[in-house]
C-alpha cells in the first residue's frame, strides 16, 4: 500500500446528469463506495446515511453494528441549506488515499433537493481547515488536513482538472491529491498567494485563511474591461474558486456591465442574467499578473498549501488547458451538444 503518494480520482458529471453543473468524485467508506460532490468553497466530507428519510441522495450509506458513530453531532450549510447528523469515524478511502478511522458527517437529515435529484450522495470538501465545522465545534480534522498532518501525501497541494459537456476530448476530469498532473507543464503554471478574509466565527472577525481565493486585478468581458469593486479586505476585489457552485456571481457595478457586454439576445431582472446560447461569450479574470478563463472547466488549477506544516500562505495556481482561438472556431459546430 502506498503510503506516501500521489493519488488520482477520476472527476465525473454526477449520477445521470446531461450538464457539468456538478464535479464529481467516488469515495470509499467502511467499504461502502458513495458519489462526492467535489466542493473546493467547503472543507468537511459529509455522506447521506440510511437513517436519512428525506435525503434525495443516489445511494446511502449503510449503518452497521459495527459503524463506528461518535456521540458528537455534526452539522454544516452548504448546498441547498443544512445537513446534520452524527461524526462518525470511517475508514476512508479517495483514489488509494486511505485514512482510518477518519471523521466523516453522517447525515440523517438535510433540506430538500440537497443532493440535486440523486446526482450524488455526500460532499468532499477541500477548502482550509478555518471553515471546517469538525474543527471549529469538535477539533477533528476534516480529509485534506488529515492527510497533509500524517505525511501521507508526496507534496501538500492537490491539482484538478474538470470534465466538459458536450466535449468529446474532455468527458473525464481529474483530481490529484498530492501532486499535479504530469500532463501540465510546471512552467505553464502560474502561482498567486490566497488572502486572508474575515472569519465571522470569532469575535474581532479576524482575519484568516479560510478559502482558495485570489485578488482579481481585472476583468474582461468579450474584451471589455469591466469594472471591479473591493471588498471588505484592504478594497480588494477577491475571486473565490469554489467548484461546488455552478453560477458565476459578482458585484452589482460587474454585473451590470456585464450585461451590456454580452453578445446576443439576454434576459436580466437586475439580478441574474439568461442568455441565449447561439452565440459565444468569453469571461477573462487577471489575478496578479495571471490571465484566466473564468470558466473551471477551461482552467488547470492547483490548491498549494505549499508546506505541510501550513506555515506559508497558500496559495492558487492556474494554467489555461484551453486554446481560445481554436474554442471560439470551433464554438458553431459544439454548442448545441451542450444544451441540456
Amino acid at each position: 500500500m502506498v503510503t506516501n503518494g500521489v493519488f488520482e480520482l477520476s472527476i465525473g458529471f454526477g449520477q445521470g446528469r446531461h450538464d457539468d453543473q456538478y464535479a464529481t468524485v467516488d469515495g470509499v467508506f467502511d467499504g461502502q463506495s458513495m458519489p462526492l460532490l467535489l466542493d473546493t468553497g467547503s472543507s468537511d466530507t459529509f455522506i447521506a446515511s440510511d437513517k436519512c428519510t428525506v435525503c434525495d441522495s443516489y445511494n446511502t450509506f449503510e449503518i452497521k453494528p459495527t459503524t463506528n458513530i461518535s456521540d458528537k453531532e455534526f452539522g454544516t450549510i452548504v448546498g441547498e441549506g443544512s445537513v446534520s447528523g452524527p461524526m462518525a469515524f470511517l475508514d476512508t478511502d479517495l483514489g488509494g488515499l486511505v485514512l482510518t478511522q477518519q471523521p466523516i458527517g453522517l447525515v440523517n437529515y438535510s433540506v430538500s433537493h440537497q443532493y440535486q435529484n440523486h446526482s450524488f450522495s455526500g460532499l468532499f470538501g477541500l477548502a482550509q481547515l478555518n471553515i471546517s465545522r469538525l474543527w471549529y465545534f469538535d477539533q477533528e480534522y476534516p480529509v485534506l488536513t488529515t492527510a497533509i498532518q500524517k505525511n501521507k501525501l508526496e507534496t501538500p497541494m492537490v491539482g484538478l482538472s474538470l470534465p466538459r459537456w458536450g466535449d468529446a476530448s474532455r468527458q473525464t476530469g481529474k483530481l490529484t491529491l498530492g501532486g499535479i498532473d504530469p500532463s501540465v507543464p510546471s512552467e505553464s503554471i502560474h502561482y498567486v498567494d490566497t488572502v486572508n478574509v474575515a472569519n465571522y466565527n470569532y469575535d474581532g472577525f479576524p482575519l484568516t485563511r479560510q478559502f482558495w481565493n485570489a485578488n482579481i486585478t481585472s476583468l474582461r468581458f468579450n474584451g471589455q474591461d469591466i469594472p471591479l469593486f473591493g471588498a471588505l479586505q484592504e478594497g480588494l476585489a477577491i475571486g473565490l474558486l469554489d467548484t461546488g457552485a455552478s453560477d458565476v456571481m459578482c458585484r452589482p457595478g460587474s454585473f451590470d456591465a456585464i450585461v451590456s457586454a454580452i453578445n446576443g439576445t439576454k434576459h436580466s431582472n437586475g439580478h441574474d442574467v439568461f442568455i441565449e446560447c447561439d452565440k459565444p461569450q468569453v469571461m477573462e479574470f487577471q489575478f496578479g499578473q495571471v490571465l484566466t478563463h473564468i470558466m473551471s472547466a477551461a482552467t488547470y488549477t492547483v490548491l498549494d498549501y505549499v508546506n505541510s506544516d501550513f506555515q506559508p500562505q497558500p496559495r492558487v495556481g492556474l494554467a489555461s488547458i484551453t486554446n481560445l482561438n481554436q474554442a471560439l472556431k470551433d464554438f458553431p459546430s459544439k454548442w448545441q451538444t451542450r444544451m441540456v
